[in-house]
């Protein structure tokens, strides 16, 4: 679930394309500990990743063609879905 906050902070890490957490703190204005709570959240949801080690730690969004979504169906729009659309990979 996306709050305000998490939007805000992904807004603003897309913006900088890779930050810090003390330049997200600055910006959201909330407390380390809060920031960092976000930011534990978003990196499991897979929206952001972290790179580095401490004290040089970075944080970046991650784009959506390196995200993958697994979605279920049901059999029966499972079949429509392959009987449907047309197979674009090879473009």
């Amino acid at each position: 679930m996306k709050t305000r906050t998490k939007d805000n902070i992904i807004d603003f890490v897309s913006q900088q394309n890779q930050t810090t957490a003390k330049l997200i703190i600055e910006y959201t204005g909330l407390t380390p500990p809060a920031v960092f709570r976000h930011l534990s959240k978003l990196i499991s949801e897979g929206i952001l990743k972290k790179q580095g080690i401490p004290p040089k730690v970075f944080y970046s969004v991650v784009r959506p063609s390196s995200v993958q979504k697994n979605y279920a169906f049901d059999a029966n729009r499972e079949r429509l879905i392959k009987e449907e659309l047309i197979d674009i990979s090879c473009w």
